[in-house]
């Protein structure tokens, strides 16, 4: 089998996270298999994660251009959301992490494939910034969002 060549749903993906930091920031450090992950669900949405460049611009008084460089490189956070299961090990674990102040946690997003043999995976160094409670009226689900600030370049894995 071969990795997708088309568009496909989110349907399937699933994130999760440990309280483990990899021996390194690469594949093979987050593969490792002293790291014991936890899901999070039920899973409504993961917002985006990647990255983004400061642009420091300079005016050179001579010609009157503006000249750009790039700067620094940051992450940004995912903002995600669940329905809001107090008993999940998941949500347990994000509640935890947001409690312990600037305590790094490692996430993981597998994205399902179908076709591939390996699924896509995005391994990510986070903090865990926010946790809210979403209620709402009678019709509403109570939800849990948080976000998951990124803390370096996220190790994406490609299918096979």
């Amino acid at each position: 089998m071969t990795a997708p060549v088309d568009i496909e749903a989110l349907v399937g993906a699933k994130l999760y996270l440990t309280a483990t930091i990899p021996d390194t920031y690469d594949e093979a450090g987050y593969t490792s298999t002293d790291i014991i992950w936890t899901e999070v669900k039920p899973l409504e949405t993961m917002g985006e994660h990647g990255g983004t460049k400061t642009v420091t611009p300079f005016i050179d008084v001579g010609t009157g251009t503006v000249k750009k460089v790039a700067g620094a490189s940051d992450y940004g956070a995912m903002s995600c959301v669940a329905g809001n299961v107090a008993g999940d090990a998941g949500q347990i674990m994000v509640r935890a992490a947001f409690a312990a102040n600037n305590t790094h946690y490692s996430a993981k997003i597998v994205y399902d494939d179908g076709a591939a043999v390996t699924d896509e995976t995005h391994y990510l160094d986070v903090l865990v910034t926010k946790t809210t409670n979403q209620d709402g009226g009678a019709n509403d689900v109570r939800k849990l969002a948080f976000d998951l600030t990124l803390c370096r370049a996220p190790v994406i894995v490609s299918p096979t």
